[in-house]
Parts: C-alpha cells; sequence; structure tokens
C-alpha cells in the first residue's frame, strides 16, 4: 500500500509540475529520487512498513516520473504537430521507436517468464533511450542545460564527500541498522547475516578492501554519478583551456572516491571518453566510427580472450554473460523474450521464489537474450545516432559553452555504449539516467537555438535592401 501510494504521488507531483511555471524543477525530483531511493527502501523493509516482497514496488518511483513525463511531453509534441500539419522527428527519435516497437513485439510474445518480469525486462531495455528523449521533448533551454550541468557536479561532489565519510568514518553497523541486509534479502535473496552484502568490499590479494558506496548504498551506481561529475570538470579543462584552484580540490575529491568505489567500469568509461576527445576534429562521424570499433573490439575481446583476462581480474560473470548472449543470437536470433534475462527481471522472479530469468552482468548479453540480433542491431543505431548528434551539435554551435556541453557528453555516452558490452550496472536509470537526460536537452535546447537563428536569418533576407534615391542630396543625411 505505501509503495503504491508513494509512486501515485511522484506521478501526481509530476503532473503538477509539469503544468506549472516550474517544469524543470521535474529533473530536481527524478535527482532526489535516484540519490534517496535505496535508502528509503532500506529503512521502509527495516521498520516493516513495506514487506519484503513489495519493496521492489519502492524503486519505481523515478521510473514512474519519468514516464508521465514522457507521456506528457509526448503530447506537448503532438499538439505542436496538429498546429503545424508536421511531425518532425529526428533520426534518433525515428529510430528509438522502432526499437521501442521491437521491445515490445518480444513483451507481447514473451511467455517464459512472469509478467512482473517480463515488464522488468522491458524497462531495462528502454528507459535510457527514453531518458534521452524526455530531455530532448522537455522544451529545455540553454539556462535549464546550465542549471542540470551544475546540479550533475553537485550530486557528483556530494556522493564523493559522503561516500569517504560512511566508508572510513563510520562503522559498518550504520548500513545495518538502516536496513542494508533486508534490502539486499529483497534483491538478491541473501539471508539476514549481520554482514555487508559482498559488494561492499573489493578484494585485492586476498584481502579484502572496504569501498565506497555513498547516498545510494550502491557502490556501482555511485561510481557512474561521480565519473561524470569528474569527466565534466576534465573536459571544461580541456576543451576551454580553464582551470581554477576550486576545480582542481574538487577533481581530486572526486578522483579520490572514484578510485574507492574500485568500478573498473567507470573507469574504462572515461578511458574510451579520453581517447575520444582525444581523437576529435572537425567530422561528427569520425567519433562515431571509433565508438562502434570500441564497441564491436570490446565483445571480441571478451569471447576471444576472455579466460586469459580472468588470469589478472575477476569478472567471470560479465564476460561470460556476453558469450551466453552471442550463444543465444546464433540458437534463438529474436531472443528468449523480455525478461528472460537482467538484473531487476532476476529479482521479481526470486522474490516470486521462481527461475527461470539469468541475473545479467553485461546488457548486451542481457539484450540480446531478451530481444536477439533485430533487438541489437536497432539498439546500436540508437546509440550511435546520439553520439553523432550530439557531435553534430557541438560543430554547429556558435556558443563555446555548447560546443563542451556537447562533446563531454557524447563522449561519456560513448563510454558507457562500450563498457555496457560487459557491464550492466552502469547502464541503468539510478547509474546513467541523469546524463541521458542532460545530454537529450543539450539536443533540444541546440535545435531550438538553431530554429531560431534559421527564422531571424530568412526574415533578414526576405526583407528588401533600401536603395537611395539617386536624387537625394548627399549631405542630406548629415544635416
Amino acid at each position: 500500500m505505501i509503495a503504491a501510494l508513494f509512486s501515485a504521488g511522484s506521478a501526481l507531483a509530476t503532473v503538477g509540475l509539469w503544468f506549472s511555471h516550474y517544469r524543470s524543477t521535474i529533473l530536481l525530483l527524478v535527482a532526489a529520487l535516484v540519490l534517496f531511493q535505496n535508502p528509503v527502501a532500506m529503512v521502509a523493509l527495516r521498520t516493516g512498513a513495506v514487506p519484503i516482497e513489495q519493496g521492489e514496488a519502492l524503486l519505481i518511483a523515478k521510473e514512474v516520473v519519468a514516464l508521465v513525463a514522457l507521456l506528457l511531453a509526448s503530447f506537448a509534441l503532438f499538439a505542436r504537430s496538429l498546429k503545424t500539419g508536421r511531425v518532425r522527428l529526428g533520426r534518433t527519435e525515428r529510430l528509438s521507436l522502432v526499437y521501442f516497437a521491437i521491445v515490445g513485439f518480444s513483451f507481447v510474445t514473451s511467455d517464459a517468464v512472469s509478467l512482473t518480469a517480463s515488464l522488468a525486462g522491458v524497462r531495462s531495455l528502454v528507459i535510457l533511450p527514453a531518458l534521452f528523449l524526455l530531455g530532448l521533448w522537455l522544451g529545455a533551454t540553454e539556462d535549464d542545460v546550465r542549471n542540470m550541468q551544475r546540479l550533475l557536479v553537485i550530486i557528483a561532489a556530494a556522493l564523493a564527500i559522503f561516500g569517504l565519510v560512511e566508508a572510513y568514518l563510520l562503522p559498518d553497523s550504520f548500513w545495518l541498522a538502516i536496513g542494508h541486509e533486508e534490502y539486499y534479502l529483497m534483491k538478491r535473496g541473501r539471508p539476514i547475516q549481520g554482514l555487508l552484502y559482498g559488494n561492499m568490499r573489493f578484494w585485492i590479494d586476498g584481502t579484502p578492501v572496504r569501498r565506497i558506496a555513498s547516498i545510494t548504498g550502491d557502490p556501482l551506481i555511485s561510481s557512474y554519478l561521480i565519473a561524470f561529475g569528474l569527466w565534466l570538470l576534465a573536459s571544461y579543462a580541456i576543451l576551454r583551456r580553464r582551470v581554477r584552484l576550486s576545480m582542481v580540490v574538487l577533481t581530486a575529491i572526486l578522483a579520490s572516491a572514484l578510485f574507492l568505489t574500485f568500478s573498473r567500469g567507470a573507469f574504462v568509461t572515461l578511458g574510451v571518453a579520453a581517447v575520444l576527445i582525444a581523437l576529435r576534429g572537425r567530422r561528427s562521424l569520425t567519433p562515431v566510427w571509433v565508438t562502434a570499433l570500441g564497441f564491436v573490439t570490446a565483445i571480441l575481446v571478451a569471447v576471444t580472450l576472455g579466460d586469459q583476462i580472468l588470469q589478472f581480474t575477476t569478472g567471470a560473470g560479465h564476460l561470460n554473460q556476453i558469450k551466453l548472449g552471442m550463444q543465444t543470437a546464433l540458437t534463438a536470433p529474436l531472443g528468449h523474450g523480455t525478461g528472460t534475462a537482467g538484473a531487476v527481471a532476476a529479482s521479481y522472479v526470486l522474490a516470486a521464489g521462481g527461475d527461470g530469468t539469468i541475473a545479467a552482468d553485461s546488457f548486451i548479453g542481457s539484450l540480446l537474450i531478451q530481444v536477439g540480433l533485430p533487438g541489437l542491431v536497432l539498439f546500436v543505431a540508437v546509440m550511435l545516432s546520439m553520439v553523432h548528434e550530439l557531435y553534430r551539435c557541438a560543430l554547429r554551435s556558435s556558443r563555446s559553452t555548447l560546443r563542451w556541453w556537447h562533446v563531454a557528453a557524447a563522449t561519456f555516452l560513448s563510454g558507457l555504449f562500450v563498457v555496457s558490452t560487459v557491464n550492466e550496472a552502469g547502464y541503468g536509470f539510478a547509474a546513467a539516467g541523469l546524463v541521458f537526460i542532460w545530454a537529450g536537452m543539450l539536443v533540444g535546447a541546440e535545435r531550438d537555438i538553431h530554429t531560431v537563428e534559421r527564422v531571424r536569418l530568412a526574415s533578414e533576407m526576405s526583407q528588401p535592401t533600401p536603395v537611395r534615391s539617386v536624387l537625394e542630396p548627399r549631405g542630406l543625411a548629415h544635416g
């Protein structure tokens, strides 16, 4: 009951904000849910306010807000098309809608798992492209984009500072007291043991080292949010060639906290982004091809050299998942249906006491198992189209501020795309949703600016050039 009221309240709040003068406040609501949904769920489960079997419903409030906002934005877009007589959808929107249709078809034809698990599979597959469209259709101004960028840096700083406090000043009993174990009993079926869940520690030569989890209570989710804040600071220094002492201090804090999350996926994401920013040029297609090459290379390395890689590091689940996805693509090219893979779907199946869903450590492996090769092709097309559109906006923008924003977003999205081959945690709403919303806002704001400038130029060209009469005295104008 409480979980349902929480989601319903979030939906009503979204509708109210949409029709107010504070539409951009919806983004603050989404950010708050991303940061605090896990601690709220822990407390609710610990106190018994929400039963364990209903706990997952607490975690979908952010999706409810995003879905309601996206529906309202879609209605507004449709209303404008009725007035103009034309529906203007860019390539990314069209590809995304086709991708959604493929996922929808897989959902309709899926009968291998329960309805809730199948819906969870749909949610994981479509949420990030949907959030990009939300940002794109939100009608954001340049000021909205700037405020969102500042919010992302503030979030990263808050996560880093609190993470250092909770990991190295507060005792483990802090998390146990607020419901850490009850949360993972719900998510993973782990019995209460009086100990932190395994992902809170990283093993180095057989020695466990405490990882930063911060506000979200999850080291991996926090790591990507910290990484993007760090990347915004780094890309600003690289592209704008400006560095302030406050930026250096904040960069050091963020880098230290990120290192102590021990998130290999976040570091690889930053590595890909750094390579792309170094290879940037005057052609928007060049970084797109480099991104595609990195994606294919990551899959080939994981499939062919996985055993050798495991001799130096852990992560067998990540590599096995992408291998299983590739094998499934050969035996079942259309996939097994939504909900048959993915961490969230698996948690629903586990909570119901069933099986049949593979908990994923690779987003691409999970995608292949669920929607097969058609889904993979469309997903790749959508992601590369996003990256290409951001680079195109950067090249045609007349504002240097917007240009570095576009490049920072495009390079980080490329990194997430490449890492999604062997990682699922970084390709989810909590870890990357705010980044995708901001990327969509960037494209939408640049489109509006470009349209206004084009209309202004057309208006100026349509005005007749004044011609002075040959009979007019030359000195008349000067009195």
